[in-house]
Parts: structure tokens; C-alpha cells; sequence
């Protein structure tokens, strides 16, 4: 299971298509008979189609096993795992503890992605994929995760926001102010900042205005991308590209 894939099985059409399923089947694991709460009910595809979501499969090919019978059809049990050949694809944050570890069974918030070409692609979490790896290289990426959200979180809620009549003004993240009008209908974000270029009088400091045309449900939604773009340097690539000055230089 790849990046993509796995995040397709967080999707509400798959869990609606889910409590479907485990309820066609009378609330039961069709190959043990076990139930809820003894047991963790999932639901299986009994054939794979190229291009097809997980909820678009006909009734007669999905099917309800528990997560014990569900992790031996796909040979997930620890045994058949192997020990080593391991490569590190990545990982995500899925925003709380909404993952489960394909290996242990553990929930999980921040996610890992590795490949073995003698096995195929799992989705697991730290502990696993350290012991996968026989390195702390999830450990790593999982404190990066971790500091990250915590710092988003202190972003969200940080007095530097300013109320302005129909704005939200931010003063400074990363060289940036930001600029964020709320309508009935939406959000938008508009950008600032400084740069140096000539002037009348020799080299003076100017200021680049930038408009985003994109418009976000939420407050809470375009401070979350717009924190994002900043902090991972996607804004700073998409000056280089557009040919705009970059923050703090001489143009």
C-alpha cells in the first residue's frame, strides 16, 4: 500500500461503506464468527481493481473479518513479515490517533511508509518501523511531526493575530505578514513582505504584495495552509518560479 492508497482508507466514504458492509453481514467476522466488542471488525476487497477507490467495490466483494482473520489473509501476521530489506518511503501526519499499524495493530497519529520488494508496501508506526529499519529514523521524522504540530498549534492560537474590523492580521511568520479576510462566503489570504530594491534615492526597502485567489471554508482552514506553504518553503519556491523577489533580498 502506497501513500496515496493508504490515505484513500481515512476517507468517510470508506467508513460509511465499511459500517455497510459489517452490517450486511450480520455484525459478525465471516470466517471466525467473532463480534464487536470482543474483536475489531474490518472489512476486506477479495480482489483488487487498478483505478477503482476501496468504496466502489460491489457487495459480493468486500467481505467482514475481524483483524486477526483480516491481517492472515493478507499475510500481515508478525512471522510473515520480513526482517530485513526494508526501505524507507516517508511519513504523515493524519491530524490524531486515526491509523492503525498493519504490523502490531497499534493506533497511531503519525504514520510511516515502507517498501521491501520481497513484500510489498506497509503502513506502520514508529515502533514498528524502527524495528523494520534497525534504525531511528521514524523516531526522527516522528519528533519533526510532533514539533511541527505543536508549533501550528501555537500558530493557531498565538496573540499576534490581530483583529482588524473583516481581517485576521498575523505580523510576522518567517519574514511573512499575513493578511487574512474573512467573508460570509470565505476566507482569503493576502501576503507581505520585505524586500530591497533601487530607489530615488539609492537601494530602499520595499514591500511585495501578494493575493491568494483561492478561497477556504474556515478561519482555522486558510491558517492552516497558509502556515503550511510558509514553514515547508513551497511560497519560497513559488517566488523563485514567478520570478518575485525573495524575502530580505536586494532585487
Amino acid at each position: 500500500m502506497n501513500r496515496k492508497q493508504a490515505k484513500q482508507y481515512r476517507l468517510p466514504s470508506w467508513h460509511e461503506r465499511c459500517l455497510q458492509i459489517i452490517q450486511a453481514d450480520g455484525g459478525k467476522c465471516c470466517v471466525c464468527g467473532r463480534s464487536e466488542p470482543d474483536v475489531v471488525l474490518q472489512v476486506h476487497h477479495k480482489k483488487y481493481i487498478p483505478g477503482r477507490k476501496p468504496w466502489e467495490y460491489p457487495l459480493q466483494d468486500l467481505i467482514t473479518l475481524c483483524k486477526g482473520c483480516h491481517a492472515r489473509e493478507h499475510n500481515l501476521l508478525p512471522n510473515a513479515i520480513p526482517q530485513d530489506g526494508w526501505e524507507w518511503i516517508g511519513g504523515d501526519d493524519l491530524g490524531d490517533l486515526v491509523g492503525t499499524c498493519e504490523l502490531c495493530g497499534t493506533a497511531y497519529r503519525h504514520e510511516f511508509y515502507l517498501f521491501n520488494p520481497n513484500y510489498g508496501y506497509i503502513a506502520v508506526g514508529c515502533e514498528c518501523a524502527n524495528k523494520l529499519l534497525n534504525n531511528d529514523r521514524a523516531s526522527i521524522l516522528d519528533n519533526e511531526l510532533r514539533l511541527k504540530a505543536e508549533r501550528l498549534q501555537r500558530f493557531l492560537d498565538s496573540p499576534q493575530w490581530e483583529r482588524r474590523k473583516d481581517c485576521h492580521f498575523y505580523k510576522n511568520l518567517d519574514n511573512f505578514k499575513i493578511m487574512i479576510v474573512e467573508k460570509e462566503y470565505g476566507c482569503y489570504i493576502t501576503l507581505f513582505y520585505k524586500y530591497y530594491g533601487e530607489g530615488y534615492f539609492g537601494t530602499e526597502e520595499k514591500e511585495q504584495k501578494l493575493h491568494s485567489k483561492k478561497k477556504y471554508n474556515s478561519l482555522e482552514e486558510a491558517k492552516r495552509h497558509i502556515f503550511n506553504v510558509i514553514t515547508n518553503r513551497k511560497i519560497l519556491k513559488y517566488l523563485e518560479a514567478n520570478g518575485y523577489p525573495l524575502p530580505g533580498s536586494y532585487y
